[in-house]
């Protein structure tokens, strides 16, 4: 844990010497966030109208019961019996893999990090790093004892074993649902990944359905160019991921246009939203260096911290979420 956690941030350390403006961007980022919490209700109201008018469903909750109940609705109108997931934090806060198992729907994770703790049946851990806390030799047991795949336990190996197993999976499931970095009023839906799992998950099933915590909404599109920057560089020291996904209408398919449903979630955000000393919390990226930063997070992980959001950006959303 300690090692992966000082590789990243030396990794971050490294950028951040070609990056003189970093500390104007952190600002910009806050008075962004700032701006997009004043005018919530009419930036929410106008995405709403956005994405509905290019052809998609807006859907409100209240709380994780009503985000879940409002899935499993969705779920039963399409027939869906398989799932694909992309990697997605608010999918763990609202409890969503036990809620399809309770409806008898499979939900498989396609992140590699979050397939291993998947199938190891342990939480993340880690907001950007889900299986930090496995070494190569205990990945590879719980491939030998989960999948019945044996191979030596070299990183390429064990990601091309996952892959294998994982790719069928994006052509049967009925349903593929991500999370959302951010979303603008204009109706466009911003997406980033290293893996190309979500492309697949947002693409190849005939529903896409993405769960996005109301506090993701930025004032303008040129307003994500800062959020790109600081991001990565936080999250993996880089200076992009792999892919950004820029959506902002539905997509074709084979069979005809995928449906698409965008579940925006409240879950306590609007009572810390209201607190004049704690609303700054939302202004989180979601980028985990507060963990990698953390001795405490280093000995034991994010289980150590009993919740979905571990270490110090946890501490603040714990008692309203």
């Amino acid at each position: 844990m300690r090692v992966a956690a000082q590789r990243a941030l030396l990794a971050r350390e490294r950028l951040l010497a070609d990056y003189p403006l970093w500390e104007e961007w952190r600002r910009q980022a806050r008075a962004l966030k700032t701006a997009a919490l004043a005018r919530l209700d009419e930036h929410l109201e106008e995405l709403e109208a956005a994405v509905t008018a290019w052809g998609g469903r807006v859907l409100r909750a209240r709380d994780a019961a009503e985000a879940n109940r409002l899935i499993l609705r969705v779920a039963r109108e399409h027939g869906v019996r398989e799932v694909v997931k992309a990697k997605s934090m608010t999918t763990e806060e609202i409890g969503l893999n036990a809620a399809l198992a309770a409806a008898g729907i499979r939900s498989l994770e396609t992140d590699l990090g979050e397939f291993i703790v998947q199938l190891a049946g342990h939480p993340p851990a880690h907001l950007t790093a889900p299986a930090l806390h496995l070494d190569r030799r205990q990945i590879a047991a719980i491939f030998a004892e989960h999948l019945g795949l044996r191979a030596p336990a070299e990183p390429e190996t064990l990601a091309r074993q996952a892959t294998a197993y994982i790719n069928p999976h994006f052509f049967t499931a009925q349903m593929g649902i991500t999370g959302v970095n951010c979303a603008t009023p204009d109706g466009t839906l911003i997406l980033l990944e290293n893996e190309s799992n979500l492309r697949f998950t947002a693409t190849l099933p005939k529903v896409h359905l993405a769960v996005m915590g109301l506090e993701k909404i930025i004032p303008r599109l040129t307003d994500a160019e800062v959020i790109l920057r600081l991001l990565p560089a936080s999250a993996t020291g880089q200076r992009l991921t792999a892919l950004v996904h820029y959506i902002r209408g539905l997509k074709p398919r084979p069979g005809g246009m995928q449906a698409f449903y965008l579940v925006i979630l409240d879950n306590g955000r609007r009572r810390l939203a209201a607190d004049p000393e704690m609303a700054e919390a939302l202004y989180c990226l979601r980028c985990g260096a507060c963990l990698n930063i953390c001795p405490i997070f280093q000995v034991g992980a994010a289980h150590l911290y009993g919740r979905v959001y571990p270490g110090a950006i946890g501490i603040l959303l714990a008692p309203y979420l």
